[in-house]
């Protein structure tokens, strides 16, 4: 019953157009978790997202692609949007992200295999010295490695 509501309430561009970035970052993560298989369901989602993406901080820019990867809705260019928004993030693009959202973010890439080359290899070059400082628990190795393996 939650799951339908939520996808109810997220089919509606009109409601998604007040949404902030940080609550339209919420909701994509908490549908996609209720809803994984949800892919018919987030196509106005994925609009808003793309409308919005350069409004998002760090959190919320691995959070939506997280939510785009764990739904495999990458259509209307959100994942596009989201990705160019990582390159500026608070203007150091890949350097400003914790490690867990580096390796979530490349990890989203990865899964809707967008390869976005400049923002990859930002990731790249910004991901070893996290590393060797023990920034990355093992979750954010394995998706690391995966994404990139």
């Amino acid at each position: 019953a939650i799951a339908q509501a939520a996808r109810f309430a997220v089919a509606d561009p009109k409601r998604l157009a007040r949404f902030s970035g940080q609550n339209l970052a919420n909701t994509a993560w908490a549908v996609a978790k209720l809803c994984k298989q949800a892919a018919h369901d987030f196509g106005p989602f994925a609009h808003a997202i793309k409308l919005r993406a350069s409004d998002f901080n760090g959190q919320e820019l691995s959070m939506v692609a997280w939510a785009l990867a764990t739904t495999g809705e990458a259509g209307e260019g959100a994942i596009e949007a989201v990705a160019s928004a990582a390159k500026t993030v608070d203007g150091r693009g890949a350097q400003s992200l914790s490690a867990q959202q580096l390796a979530t973010l490349a990890w989203a890439l990865a899964r809707l295999a967008y390869h976005e080359k400049h923002l990859l290899q930002d990731i790249l070059n910004t991901a070893p010295a996290r590393i060797n400082a023990g920034e990355f628990n093992e979750q954010d190795l394995s998706n690391a490695a995966w994404a990139f393996g």
